[in-house]
């Protein structure tokens, strides 16, 4: 094309893109105006025929069709100057001929050639807008056609090409498409030729049956047509003999597909919202949940599997929602990292076991497992076990394989995690033995201290305290362990109900006075500084092991302190009395 049309075509594609009028253009003789404008502010382009008038051999205008002819010869794309009524036209000077695909000057007057900046494209990586072409979406009468068809209108980023194809479909005397210049309401000028059977000759070519056509278009030509596209002001239309104005016709609407995540890809299945709400909730494990590049085997626990997790916790579905640290936890336990592992690689018994991103909460240095094992049924069926959850829904892909969800029937409470209580907790822990055999033996402690939900602050003394304070009673530890209501005394003396006291919270000398889960009764804790740091004392006989102050239990929920000797209490016994004065 040459350049004064580039130039003139891509100020009439700006001027209209930024809805500016221009009161000195004209129609050409024949011709009256419908006033239709693409958007508001933009210049009207489409106009009705007065009358026959030849656009081309065989073609002739009716209804609403661009006049851009100044007579009834053959159409050849050249700008017209469009005068005033009763006045001759001037045809611009005739351009050197260009090799297809051909970039039509405007079939509505030109503007007078301006130097115009060449726009800066947009940053659209892989850009590919796409239009279903039927002939009900013709203007300004439907068409009842079996014709149909698709076109594409691809570009990458910093590319100086763009790719136009147009496939059509039951053709019946087709002889041209085009791209043109409208929104989806109005007709306008053409702006790239696909395909066209003419040959610009008189006597037109026509096809039939289904052809499938592309033209690559270099956009230093048409600085613009980049943004017409985006701007959603692009069309592609199909001439045939019958319908030589246009039979089928569509709009180019974007179907760059965007990078797929976890979390979209989880959000468009209705059976994992909850899950896709839950990971939204752990910013954690949204942020790589968001990331296409994350790579990731991923077990999504179904709906209907958080509802019974969360009943089983004796909690809302809400109240575990919000809980982020445990959800966090949860989540991460349902996470392999660093490949897309497929239903049919996980082996049968005895199965496999691989890594999670959360740690091992007994030893931090290496991360819990999940077991996975394929159970064959019969020579036709298999399925996958994780734990002891179902995939019930397998191979999910996530942006082109680089990770994959499956569907599991069951949410994995990971162990050490939940529902944690404070036996569970304590007996992983070996210097709290005999705590536990005397929480065991005590009923009354039992049970509240197997409550994953039980909220307090537990201080436990270790096994070394226990043989001291045995022998302070006159009693061995057997005998200490069977005497249940001294027992249930004792501890209950080192129980803080309501909250989770963390070591760092109790305050300096005096300290503060707490009660205890006996009647009556209360303990006084404070830090006190040493020459080898603070320490925690209660009752100014036992004091916090400062290497493991704070013991979690349930994420917060209770919290366990290890101390260095059995407290008695005031009332417990004469001999309790006794030794605390």
């Amino acid at each position: 094309m040459a350049p004064s049309k580039a130039l003139a075509l891509a100020a009439l594609i700006l001027a209209a893109l930024a809805g500016v009028a221009d009161a000195s253009r004209t129609l050409k003789q024949g011709c009256t105006s419908t006033g239709i404008q693409p958007f508001p502010g933009a210049l009207p382009y489409n106009y009705k025929c007065v009358g026959d008038i030849s656009i081309g051999a065989n073609v002739t205008c009716s209804g609403e069709e661009a006049c851009y002819a100044s007579d009834d010869s053959t159409c050849s794309g050249e700008a017209i100057e469009c005068p005033p009524t009763g006045a001759s036209p001037t045809p611009s000077p005739t351009p050197s001929p260009t090799p297809a695909p051909t970039l039509y000057q405007s079939p509505t007057p030109a503007l007078t050639p301006t130097p115009t900046p060449t726009p800066s494209l947009p940053s659209v990586e892989n850009m590919k807008y796409k239009a279903y072409l039927k002939g009900k979406k013709q203007l300004p009468t439907k068409i009842v056609t079996k014709t149909w068809g698709w076109g594409w209108f691809e570009w990458s980023d910093n590319s100086t090409m763009a790719t136009i194809t147009v496939e059509v479909k039951n053709a019946v005397d087709v002889f041209s498409a085009h791209l043109q210049f409208c929104s989806a309401n109005c007709s306008g000028p053409i702006l790239v030729t696909v395909f066209d059977f003419t040959n610009d000759t008189e006597e037109a070519a026509f096809f039939n049956g289904s052809i499938t056509t592309s033209v690559t278009v270099d956009l230093a030509d048409f600085p613009s047509l980049v943004q017409v596209v985006l701007s959603g002001n692009a069309y592609i239309n199909v001439n045939t003999k019958a319908y030589p104005s246009g039979e089928i016709r569509g709009q180019l609407m974007d179907t760059t597909p965007l990078p797929q995540t976890f979390v979209t890809v989880a959000a468009g299945i209705p059976e994992l919202s909850i899950f896709a709400t839950a990971v939204k909730a752990a910013q954690e494990i949204v942020a790589p949940a968001s990331d296409p590049s994350t790579m990731a085997t991923v077990f999504a626990p179904n709906n209907a599997a958080f509802e019974t997790a969360a009943a089983a916790l004796d909690i809302s579905l809400a109240d575990l929602l919000a809980n982020t640290p445990l959800l966090t936890s949860i989540l991460a336990y349902h996470i392999h990292a660093g490949e897309a592992l497929l239903a049919a690689q996980v082996p049968p018994a005895p199965g496999t076991d691989i890594s999670t991103l959360l740690p091992d909460p007994f030893n931090e240095t290496r991360q819990l497992t999940l077991h996975l094992e394929a159970k064959v049924f019969g020579a036709m069926w298999q399925t996958v076990m994780v734990n002891d959850a179902n995939v019930v829904r397998a191979n999910i892909l996530v942006q082109n394989g680089t990770g994959v969800i499956h569907i599991i029937d069951k949410v994995l409470i990971p162990p050490g995690y939940g529902p944690e209580t404070v036996v569970s907790v304590a007996s992983a822990i070996p210097e709290l033995s005999i705590f536990v055999s005397a929480v065991s033996a005590s009923g009354l402690i039992l049970g509240p201290a197997s409550d994953p939900f039980f909220r307090a602050t537990v201080f436990a003394p270790n096994n070394a305290a226990w043989p001291t304070a045995a022998a302070a009673l006159g009693m061995t530890i057997e005998e200490l362990l069977a005497d249940e209501p001294l027992l249930t005394a004792i501890l209950a003396y080192h129980v803080h109900l309501g909250e989770a006291l963390l070591a760092s919270q109790v305050p300096p000398a005096p300290g503060a006075d707490i009660k205890t889960l006996l009647t009556n009764s209360g303990l006084n804790i404070k830090t006190v500084e040493t020459n080898s740091g603070s320490i925690v004392m209660i009752n100014n006989k036992a004091t916090i092991d400062p290497t493991n102050p704070d013991i979690d239990v349930n994420f917060g929920t209770s919290v366990i302190h290890i101390i260095d000797a059995v407290l008695f209490p005031p009332q417990a016994t004469a001999i309790a009395l006794a030794l605390q004065g």
